[in-house]
């Protein structure tokens, strides 16, 4: 993708970031509880591309259809559920340690978007997942489910669920003509953690990492400055059709100019397209 293109479609976001056609967190999860767990394994392709500080890279290995192995990691999987991982992380995305089986068995290894590794998919048994905490008796959210995870990618600016966020951070919902729904979130103030970069964590501070992706330590591998993550202000914007599968995601930096090269300026997009077989 060249940055005419990422420009165009930067522009529709934009336009639409004073948004009235929102709809409430209980209406979103009304609205995906009508949406079954069907079970399926389909393949998906992969297209988009990511722009930081004027380095544009394109997705060039995104075909994902290799059929899943139990609890063995199978790369370029095609879609699957998730299976227990005794050493994934309280949100995966965060490095908080966290190793409460009824916490993690949801998304332990579940199939993710290629960038940010939100959800691939969502459905009534996976969005909204409550437990009782077993010291108070009181229902809280499950952390590993949908909702938690794109909550807290949008909202929480330290990276890790439940703690202080920035002022006026506030995630919006959509429900679209056709059925499908939107996750977002216009000038948040957050951190992004990116994945699938090529230009891998850094060797110093993350030795432990070796430069590659394990299965039994899911980290994301993008590394700034030294940690991962990309710290600024965006516009967010998950868009899932009508049976609950990602068929885009995307992420600008709020200032971002696809005629500079800043380095802080970050863009990216994927697409993807599933073919059920």
């Amino acid at each position: 993708m060249n940055k005419k293109i990422a420009l165009t479609l930067l522009v529709p976001l934009l336009l639409t970031s004073c948004r009235t056609n929102t709809v409430s967190l209980d209406a979103i999860i009304k609205h995906i509880d009508k949406i079954e767990n069907t079970g399926e394994h389909p393949y998906y392709v992969v297209a988009g591309s990511i722009d930081i500080g004027g380095r544009i890279t394109e997705i060039t290995e995104g075909v994902f259809d290799q059929m899943p192995n139990g609890s063995t990691y199978v790369a370029n999987a095609r879609y699957n559920e998730g299976f227990y991982n005794a050493r994934a992380e309280r949100t995966m995305m965060h490095g908080v340690d966290y190793y409460d089986e009824s916490e993690i068995v949801i998304y332990g290894m579940a199939s993710r978007s290629y960038w940010t590794r939100m959800p691939l998919r969502l459905h009534k048994d996976n969005f909204y997942v409550t437990r009782i905490d077993e010291d108070t008796g009181e229902e809280e959210l499950n952390l590993s489910c949908g909702f938690a995870n794109l909550h807290t990618l949008i909202v929480a600016w330290d990276g890790a669920y439940g703690t202080i966020n920035a002022p006026g951070n506030k995630d919006y919902y959509q429900i679209l003509p056709d059925g499908g729904f939107v996750f977002g979130g216009d000038n948040i103030r957050t951190k992004i953690y990116i994945d699938n970069y090529p230009f891998y964590m850094n060797y110093e501070t993350h030795p432990e990492l070796g430069g590659k992706w394990d299965p039994n330590r899911p980290l994301p591998l993008y590394s700034y400055a030294g940690d991962g993550y990309i710290d600024g202000r965006f516009y967010i914007s998950f868009e899932y059709d009508k049976d609950g599968w990602l068929r885009r995601e995307y992420i600008a930096t709020s200032d971002y100019d696809v005629r500079k090269t800043t380095q802080g300026q970050m863009c990216l997009e994927a697409v993807y397209n599933y073919k059920f077989s």
